[in-house]
């Protein structure tokens, strides 16, 4: 991970509005978009839900507006970025590869366009130790269909392709529930970054997963 690089960027990305710190957006907001994210979790009724790689805290923020029955707990290598979370969730500011809690203590976890930023296996079977079984696991990310996604690499996230994500679910102990492939025109990519959106996400789809822990 490229933390200095990501903690140079986040100020000035909130300040411009932009607290959700994705490439894409599938409804015209950030309110709107993690509203479909949310429908999509589909995490169960007062679900203790943790997300890894949380960025600003923003994606749980607004489930929790959405879904007050939810409790969420923060992980976040960055404390720049966690400045910006809701002061009220719990959080803990190390890596999400070695989380400090208990195994089976959350219904739901989640990956908003974060588990790229370290080793995929080593992620999932820390997610895995997380949950109870039958807990649900949401990833909202890209997927490689081509080439090897090197101007990401460069930035140190690594996209997988779905093969590869399912494959490692499945050895980590997940079954799959869902996997989507969301539309998205590229408008506001393209908006906030100009020529180099089509440059970094070249090669890649946008994509959802759903698991749950076997």
């Amino acid at each position: 991970m490229n933390l200095q690089l990501i903690e140079s960027l986040t100020p000035g990305m909130v300040a411009a509005g932009h607290k959700v710190l994705q490439f894409h957006r599938f409804e015209s907001n950030e309110a709107a978009h993690v509203a479909r994210l949310e429908r999509w979790a589909e995490f169960p009724l007062k679900a203790k839900v943790i997300d890894l790689g949380c960025g600003t805290g923003e994606v749980a923020r607004l489930m929790a507006n959405l879904r007050p029955d939810i409790s969420f707990t923060l992980v976040n290598i960055s404390p720049v970025q966690l400045l910006y979370a809701d002061q009220e969730m719990a959080t803990h500011c190390v890596s999400f590869l070695d989380v400090p809690e208990k195994g089976e203590a959350f219904d739901g976890a989640m990956f908003c366009f974060a588990i790229g930023h370290e080793n995929l296996g080593k992620s999932l079977k820390e997610t895995a130790r997380l949950l109870k079984t039958g807990g649900v696991l949401f990833i909202q990310d890209m997927a490689l269909c081509s080439g090897n996604a090197q101007n990401l690499a460069a930035l140190d996230y690594e996209v997988r392709t779905r093969a590869e994500m399912e494959r490692q679910a499945v050895l980590a102990g997940f079954k799959l529930d869902l996997y989507l492939e969301p539309q998205d025109d590229g408008r506001y990519g393209n908006e906030v970054l100009g020529d180099s959106f089509d440059e970094l996400t070249t090669g890649t789809i946008p994509a959802v997963w759903r698991f749950k822990k076997c």
